[in-house]
Order: structure tokens, then sequence, then C-alpha cells
């Protein structure tokens, strides 16, 4: 019987034929070498399902999936249906990670862990910004409640920064939901986050994500039923956290305001302020953060929450 296979990694693809040979090359550049990775092209007119097509002729650890569109949540989702691995990483198709990236995040793979957060660069056009943690291990609800309180881990719910383990999205189907084209990150994360016993960050920068794609959908105005809908889910996921961790009540409004903050962000937002942010490097999360403070202020002035 053949060796398990340690790392699943998940790349959906649509349109990028400029960057997705860099990425899988970046893949194909880790220094561990036990992995599989499931490339799914998500309806591209472009050459991009050519491109992986022909990376995976010569290289039997990847697997090209094709499918009509649907969005980016229907492509990962399709994918987890046939990892194989012990552990799961998403790469997106415009970004690369470095050699050591698998190798680094297997450090922390006999601690009891059940997600693992690396560090990462935001590049722009003119900047790059480095996302960095400590080496520390958080074992149990409250050592983990105390990470989540005195980190931004919980405004940066991204699926690309860190491994999950496969075994707990199987038994409890996680998957993205498709019918949201913001935020899903962010509930998918949540949704995991509510069944982890363990916690580790280490000290290692491997992810480059790329910041300067203006048309990417995070980047878009959404209609008012979606934030409706999303922001619907996202108290429900939540409360969730909140119950499971034994947050406090100052957590809880924290929690609660951040999702109320983008909704504002989100209304008062058009898809030519999102360009002018993106161009000019602008952390749109910092205003969430900024506008959830206003509304954390309002909320314990008025003595809601002694």
């Amino acid at each position: 019987m053949g060796e398990m296979i340690k790392f699943s990694i998940i790349v959906p693809v649509f349109n990028r034929q400029s960057s997705i040979g860099k990425c899988i090359e970046s893949i194909q550049n880790q220094d561990y070498s036990n992995y599989e990775c499931i490339l799914i092209d998500d309806g591209s007119t472009d050459h991009s399902l050519q491109i992986c097509k022909k990376y995976a002729e010569n290289d039997k650890r990847f697997l090209v999936l094709h499918k009509e569109n649907g969005g980016v949540s229907s492509a990962r989702n399709m994918a987890l249906d046939r990892v194989h691995g012990i552990w799961l990483c998403f790469v997106d198709s415009d970004d690369t990670i470095k050699p050591n990236h698998l190798s680094s995040l297997l450090k922390r793979d006999k601690d009891g862990v059940d997600i693992v957060f690396c560090g990462y660069q935001d590049t722009y056009i003119d900047k790059v910004i480095t996302h960095s943690y400590n080496d520390i291990v958080y074992i149990g609800k409250n050592s983990i409640r105390d990470f989540l309180r005195d980190t931004d881990v919980l405004w940066h719910m991204i699926p690309w920064d860190r491994m999950f383990r496969a075994d707990i999205i199987k038994k409890n189907h996680i998957r993205f939901n498709e019918k949201l084209s913001i935020s899903e990150d962010r509930l998918f994360c949540y949704n995991y986050l509510v069944h982890t016993r363990g916690i580790a960050t280490i000290s290692d920068v491997t992810y480059v994500h790329d910041s300067t794609d203006s048309n990417s959908l995070s980047h878009r105005s959404v209609p008012i039923d979606m934030q409706k809908n999303r922001y619907r889910l996202m108290a429900k996921a939540t409360k969730k956290i909140i119950a499971v961790f034994n947050m406090n009540k100052k957590d809880s409004v924290m929690l609660h305001s951040y999702n109320e903050g983008l909704l504002i962000l989100m209304q008062k937002t058009t898809d030519c302020w999102w360009i002018v942010l993106t161009i000019i490097g602008c952390d749109a999360f910092g205003i969430v953060k900024l506008i959830t403070k206003q509304i954390l202020h309002r909320v314990l002035l008025r003595k809601e929450y002694p």
C-alpha cells in the first residue's frame, strides 16, 4: 500500500491564463512532495484550461476538472468532493506559494491542532504588506478564545493562509455557500472553526497574495438581497462561535458589530470605489474595523451590555 497523501491543494481557475502557470509552478517547486493538487476550471473562456492540462500531463499529482461557470464556491466544492489528503490547502489561481509553504505548515502536524495559520504577503501595485504570526499552539476552547480575541484572524477569515483537516470538512459536510459572492470564505471558515480543538500559528511567511486585481468578485458591488442573506448567515455562524468558545458580551458585540460594519461598507461602496481602494492599496477591512469600533462605542454607551 502506498503512502497516504498528506496534502490536498485546491486551486479554482477562471480566466487566469496570464497567472495560472506561475501559480502551478510555485506548487510544483515545493520542498515537500507528498501532495495532490486539484485544478478546477470554472468555465474559462481563455486558455486557462489548456494550460492546466499541459502541466498535469507531466505531473501525476495534478488533476484537472472542468465545469460550467458557476463561481469560485462551486469550483471549490467540486474539488472538496474529490480530495484524498489528510490536510487541505487552498491556493488562488493568481497567487503563489513559497517553496517551504507545505513543509512549514507541516511542522504543526503532530501538535494536536485542526488548523494551522501561516504568514502571508499582500502584493499591491507599488508595495507589499506582510502579515505574520509568532510560533504558538493554542489547545482547548479557552486558549482558542484568547487567540481569536487577541489577533485579527476573525477580521481576515480567508481560506488560503492556512491548512485544514480534511476529515473535519468531510464529517461535518462543510462547504462554500454558492449563493453568496462575498463573505463565502468567511462563512466557510467560521463553520469550520466551531469544530476546532486546537489552533497553531507559524512565523514563516509562505503565501503571496495578489491584491492588484480590481475585477475580483470581492471588489464588486453586491445586490441588497444578497447582502441581507449574507448578514443573516454570518449572524447565525457568529452566534455559534460565541457559544462554542464561551465568549463574553463585549466579544459578542464586537463580532456582531463587524457584520453590521461590513454591511454598511458594502451598501456605501460602488465598483468605482473598490477599484480606487485597490489601486491605492487601502485596507478595506481597516475601514470596517473603524466602523465596528464606532458601533461598539455607541452600544456600550447605551449600556446594553454592562
